[in-house]
């Protein structure tokens, strides 16, 4: 009997091991059954083969756990009842049956409540955590994730309180809490480092990049990705870098690079089979989008498709929604308006309950714009104003982020201190006197280069202040030369005006008394000879062409370029120059321009239009530029909108750029407003609105 418990034991040891060391574990207990009676080592050790076979042979993994369950039912065994419901809720959830992983997952919680152990309460209470957060319920996962580090309070740090913190952080990310996020990863990190947990920071390290990745710091995100990497290859972990693959990808994608994203998909792709089923969905929606960037329309909604279905068998509401709004997008770049409007307020009703406000505010844009190309005024307007809402809350969401900015880049400091740190206890094992001066050595130059970088950077920071007092004297000069621009082209059109009533009133006046002179020749024409008949028609007809030639004359001084032809066709026009450069593809969209404005705002909305387009062309590096021009009964809408390198708006202000400048002080000059969105790697949006005052309606 004592070699029996000796094998059971051994069996029943460390769960992380290696596949050989798997097998041996099997072995050891297949041989302890017979051995054993039906007691409660029995039922460990059927739970115990339950997840050794949980990911190679689910149907033998279920029928070891349910007889556990059985068994440890009949001789009223808590324990092993709350593992038996574990493994069964574990092997639902790799099915992708949420309702009963669920339904296991809960029943595991109240056997282990029951019993009062703080360490297995936390483990279940992580469990359903992370179901939930697959699910997509946000406010679920965060309750029992927090649950689950009350379990614990009290206890000495360990890997179930490392795990929390670091699930805890990326469900606050989500939910937009970007600084308790900060805190959860920060605690995280430490726990583990003390740990020496190696897969453990390395997992940590994985939500850092994730949270970068939220918050648009795409290059910081890649840095974390490429560390957590190679963490993961020296510990031969595939699923840790199938899963850095796809982040990688990800954060490729989402900065417009899709040849590099294609390279770290394919890579991710060699790993499949150790991604889970939400994972490798989420690499074939992914797969798919890169499809619509390159107007492969139909291929992108096939694999789109398939990850919707699969997303839904999932339970998981917010990723079937982002699915739906990219199926609609394919529709639109289609020009089939009705079927992308059909599969945005899909998604519409799906975020209605869902904590995803960047997600909605991109759906009701898409659906304002879909409807101002279907000259559905109304739904437009409808929709610009519910985003107009969103995106102003959006806009708050974000500074909140930069305000945690600083605090999110301490962390990162802590947890490479946290890492070094590490590697020096390893290290003081074997150091010698001689490494010791060597780092000593190795410290000094860096403080001589941190001194050197210092200095160079106060160079930098003096030279900056003499360009940026440079620039704000260009301005004064500028400001100058455009008022001195408006006052010209008002005293030219006056100057036009003037010379045109002059025709009209005085020239066209006296025509009309010889005309009427010549009314009189006319009554005695028959007294006239032949001869002198045949002069004077020829007169009065080149008396004719005179006066129609004042009319012409006197309308055409009135009009101008603009005021003939009209804002959207002078628009056209320059659209149409910048699309024959082949550098830059223009793509114009009006509504409403058939009815005229005044002639002096028609050109100063050109003139903003002009040097917005001026400024993508010599900054933005774009390829793309999109005008949207609307006018409504009391307000002109202006949008401009680039795939360009971005820039922070912050920075914009604060450097004072010239293009922009001026913008502002013609949009300020009509009393309008000006709206920039934009962030470096993501391009820019400029929205205008511009009151149309009562006289200036034709």
């Amino acid at each position: 009997m004592k070699y029996l418990k000796c094998l059971l034991l051994a069996a029943l040891g460390p769960l992380a091991l290696l596949q050989a060391q798997d097998v041996q574990v099997v072995d050891s207990l297949l041989q302890a059954l017979p051995h054993l009676g039906r007691n409660a080592q029995r039922v460990d050790a059927w739970n115990e083969l339950a997840f050794q076979y949980r990911s190679a042979d689910s149907e033998k993994a279920r029928f070891y756990a349910e007889s556990a369950l059985a068994l440890a039912d009949s001789i009223a065994y808590s324990d092993g009842q709350s593992d038996s419901y574990s493994r069964l809720g574990v092997l639902a959830k790799n099915a992708g049956v949420y309702d009963t992983a669920e339904f296991y997952y809960l029943q595991a919680l109240e056997a282990r409540k029951s019993a009062g152990a703080g360490d297995r309460i936390a483990q279940a209470c992580n469990n359903l955590g992370n179901l939930y957060k697959l699910m997509g319920r946000y406010e679920q996962a965060r309750q029992y994730y927090a649950e689950g580090l009350d379990a614990l309070a009290g206890a000495a740090p360990g890997n179930e309180q490392a795990k929390l913190h670091n699930a805890l952080g990326m469900i606050y990310a989500r939910l937009g809490q970007y600084e308790e996020a900060t805190r959860q990863l920060q605690q995280s990190m430490e726990i583990r480092s003390m740990l020496e947990d190696e897969a453990g920071q390395a997992a940590t390290l994985l939500n850092w990049g994730n949270l970068y990745q939220e918050l648009y710091n795409y290059p910081k995100a890649e840095e974390c990705y490429i560390q957590c990497l190679s963490a993961y290859r020296q510990l031969g972990d595939q699923q840790g870098q199938a899963k850095c693959f796809l982040q990688l990808a990800n954060n490729a994608f989402l900065q417009g690079d899709y040849p590099s994203a294609s390279d770290w998909y394919g890579q991710a792709l060699g790993l499949e089979g150790a991604l889970n089923e939400h994972e490798r969905a989420v690499l074939y929606r992914n797969r798919a989008s890169i499809q619509a960037e390159l107007q492969q329309y139909g291929q992108a909604r096939e694999g789109l498709l398939s990850s919707l279905l699969t997303f839904q068998q999932l339970k998981n509401p917010l990723e079937a929604a982002g699915i739906l709004l990219e199926i609609g997008h394919t529709y639109f770049m289609q020009g089939q308006f009705d079927k992308a409007i059909e599969q945005y307020q899909k998604s519409l009703v799906q975020l209605d309950t869902l904590p995803a406000p960047r997600l909605k505010a991109q759906l009701l844009y898409n659906l304002s714009q879909a409807f101002a190309q279907k000259q559905d005024a109304g739904q437009a307007s409808y929709y610009e104003s519910q985003f107009n809402q969103a995106k102003s809350n959006l806009s708050g969401e974000a500074n909140e982020a930069l305000n945690f900015q600083l605090s999110l880049e301490e962390g990162r400091r802590k947890q490479e201190v946290a890492l070094h740190l590490n590697k020096l206890r390893q290290r003081e094992k074997t150091i010698t006197l001689t490494i010791a001066g060597l780092v000593i050595l190795w410290l000094s130059l860096m403080v001589a280069l941190l001194y050197a970088h210092n200095n160079r950077k106060k160079r930098r920071i003096a030279e900056q202040n003499e360009q940026i007092a440079l620039q704000e004297v260009e301005e004064v000069l500028t400001d100058k030369e455009l008022d001195r621009a408006y006052a010209f082209i008002e005293g030219q059109d006056d100057e036009r005006k003037r010379i045109a009533r002059e025709l009209h009133d005085h020239l066209g006046s006296m025509l009309s008394m010889v005309k009427l002179n010549f009314a009189a020749v006319d009554a005695k024409m028959d007294e006239i000879q032949s001869e002198n008949r045949q002069q004077y028609q020829k007169a009065n007809t080149l008396l004719d062409e005179a006066c129609e030639e004042v009319r012409r004359i006197s309308h055409n001084l009135q009009s101008g370029i603009i005021a003939k032809f009209g804002l959207k066709a002078q628009l056209e026009a320059m659209a149409e120059d910048y699309n024959d450069t082949r550098q830059l593809q223009v793509e114009l969209s009006t509504h409403g321009l058939k009815k005229r404005m005044d002639n002096m705002l028609e050109v100063r909305i050109y003139r903003i239009i002009q040097e917005l387009a001026n400024n993508v062309v010599k900054h933005a590096r774009a390829s793309k530029l999109t005008i949207q021009v609307n006018r409504f009964e009391d307000m002109a809408n202006v949008m401009v909108e680039d795939n360009g390198i971005g820039f922070a708006p912050e920075q914009v202000k604060d450097k004072g750029g010239i293009g922009l400048q001026n913008v502002a002080s013609r949009v300020h000059g009509l009393d309008g407003t000006l709206t920039i969105d934009s962030a470096p790697g993501r391009g820019a949006t400029i929205m205008i609105d511009i009151p149309i005052p009562p006289e200036s309606k034709n």
